[in-house]
């Protein structure tokens, strides 16, 4: 199978154009296990104490309790703040699927050919760019916006789900050998796409999460087969957790469609609406309000700890479903969903780490997942942009390193 593999390595200059390394810095991988539930992961490991992720992981290294993923509980926006540090507010990636009211257009960041417009990303500079700048070497295997030309690490793929495991743990041990990277990611579907199709609490969401156990413990063995288990630190997270979903909330039932402008307005557990009219702004406010299972503000309204206000892609109107349910014009028909108002249990997400930095069987708590970007800009000793992370809930987690003094 042929894949699209890019890469920008140039060989004229080579040595000359790329600076010495730190001795003291380690090379940095972050793996996203996309839908994995915080309390599913407590679970597993009750359940499997001889688990890859119990002994690889959590008995080495370092486990949150649980991190708070931002709003909304959705992929594209999550797996952005994780390599920004930022709010949906702030970086503008605000939902899977975007209306642009200076563009007057509308996207879905994981269908439409124009996803990797850099216009689309222009608000930010994520963590792999930024180390660009100051001389290091990044890769991307899978990553939200890691294939956008004027913000690409050195060595990314194009997104392709049926890319075998394996060879997904394969391909990045040899880019981190071969190349000398000092930060890439690593992106799996699941247990998201099982929880979507099946629900949380379902047999095949926990085959998934035993498959990505099992995938973990070979990605060990190629990192000691290459010499650099010990060298490495290797962060587990996800964007997000999974609720199981109870029914769909038909919008024309609660009010008149005919009030709403369809070709900007964008349904979901959020639900971004665009009226047509000043007055029809009122009548739709007015008329969803009365809907239980709906939280109903104006833009000026959200509430401060959403961080969800200050962009152009936010809608007049924004409609929150309660969990367990969905707002759109037809059914839906997804076992399980997320999106939900990220303080929420089921929507919690995972955070474990492991390597030369990190203190062995340490937990922590009052993680966000704002707080991960400032922490690999500390792992790998590169300035940050300006972001809402902070380094703090990683106090007792970490050994000594030359920057610390200042930083807590």
């Amino acid at each position: 199978m042929k894949f699209a593999f890019i890469f920008l390595f140039f060989v004229i200059g080579l040595i000359s154009s790329v600076p010495l390394k730190n001795n003291q810095r380690n090379p940095v991988l972050m793996i996203s296990l996309d839908g994995f539930r915080a309390d599913k992961l407590d679970k597993f490991l009750r359940e499997n104490p001889e688990s890859n992720l119990k002994k690889e992981f959590v008995d080495v290294g370092v486990k949150a309790d649980h991190m708070e993923p931002s709003f909304p509980t959705l992929t594209f926006p999550n797996h952005y703040t994780l390599v920004t540090g930022l709010y949906m507010e702030n970086h503008d990636v605000t939902s899977n699927t975007v209306y642009d009211s200076v563009y007057d257009q509308k996207l879905n960041f994981l269908r439409d050919t124009e996803k990797n417009n850099f216009k689309w990303w222009n608000k930010t500079e994520p963590i792999w760019f930024e180390a660009k700048k100051q001389g290091l070497k990044t890769a991307s295997f899978f990553w939200a916006g890691s294939e956008v030309w004027q913000r690409h690490p050195d060595f990314f793929l194009k997104y392709d789900e049926s890319k075998e495991w394996e060879s997904r743990c394969d391909q990045i041990v040899s880019w981190f050998t071969k190349f000398d990277i000092d930060f890439g990611t690593l992106y799996f579907d699941e247990p998201d796409h099982a929880g979507h199709s099946y629900g949380p609490d379902s047999e095949q969401y926990y085959e998934a999460i035993y498959k990505l156990d099992e995938t973990i413990g070979y990605l060990m063995k190629k990192l000691r087969q290459a010499n650099m288990e010990q060298k490495m630190n290797v962060l587990i997270v996800s964007d997000h957790g999974m609720a199981q979903m109870n029914s769909t909330l038909i919008v024309s039932k609660y009010v008149s469609t005919n009030l709403i402008n369809a070709t900007k307005t964008v349904y979901g557990i959020v639900s971004n609406i665009w009226p047509k009219t000043d007055a029809a702004k009122v009548q739709i406010y007015d008329a969803l309000k009365k809907v239980k299972e709906l939280k109903v503000y104006y833009k000026e309204e959200i509430p401060e700890n959403f961080h969800y206000q200050n962009s152009n892609r936010i809608a007049p109107i924004v409609a929150i479903a309660d969990e367990g349910y969905v707002m759109n014009t037809v059914n839906q028909t997804l076992i399980g969903n997320h999106g939900f108002d990220n303080r929420i249990e089921s929507m919690r997400a995972i955070f474990l780490a492991r390597g030369p930095n990190f203190k062995s069987n340490v937990g922590i708590t009052g993680l966000k997942n704002v707080d991960v970007y400032p922490l690999l800009c500390e792992l790998i000793q590169i300035q940050c942009h300006p972001n809402n992370g902070s380094l703090v809930p990683y106090k007792d987690a970490l050994h000594d390193m030359p920057r610390h003094k200042k930083l807590f």
